[in-house]
């Protein structure tokens, strides 16, 4: 099955001559991110992309990455919202206007000023289904662009005890809320 992937995948890198056949991968060095590294390395090499892997110490690799003159092609990073919604994850990470030198977090560092334009146009949006339908708009538009690749989304199940009381789900933060969470006798 992969064969097929594989192949059709070399023939769209095929007709771009832009497209760069040697990257290298800044990751957070663990025995997770080592074999999280391996895993994109061969992956891309079935493409025909030869991708050699950076570890970058874990206490150190966000203000390594964070510094646009020094960060590579690809970063293995992650990015949690703030609360459910597309404007707590698309302009941190896409809006042109906030890649700085030194602590960058548009890792993608994409300057497109139509995207820019998305966003301003999505965040004056009032009504909430409505934006983020545009914030959805604008997600796919930043796809296209290979900007990102999306490799995981996290999802959490959360189990409670019987004899544990007032265990609520705090859907913005999407966590259980300790406020009111007690033991029953």
């Amino acid at each position: 099955m992969c064969d097929g992937v594989d192949a059709q995948a070399k023939a769209l890198l095929a007709q771009s001559p832009t497209c760069p056949k040697a990257v290298k991968l800044d990751y957070s060095q663990s025995p997770t991110g080592d074999r999280i590294a391996a895993s994109i390395k061969d992956a891309f090499a079935r493409a025909g992309i030869n991708v050699t892997p950076n570890p970058i110490a874990r206490k150190s690799f966000y203000s390594t990455v964070g510094k646009t003159a020094v960060e590579n092609e690809l970063v293995y990073a992650a990015w949690g919202d703030d609360w459910p919604s597309g404007s707590t994850v698309i302009p941190p990470l896409f809006d042109s206007r906030q890649i700085a030198p030194v602590g960058n977090q548009a890792f993608a560092q994409l300057r497109d000023p139509s995207i820019d334009a998305g966003m301003d146009a999505a965040a004056k949006i009032t009504d909430f289904d409505a934006a983020q339908a545009a914030w959805g708009d604008l997600d796919l538009k930043i796809q296209q662009t290979a900007a990102i690749i999306p490799l995981r989304a996290e999802k959490a199940l959360y189990l409670r005890g019987s004899k544990v009381t007032g265990a609520q789900l705090n859907a913005p933060y999407s966590d259980i809320s300790l406020l009111n969470v007690g033991v029953s006798k």
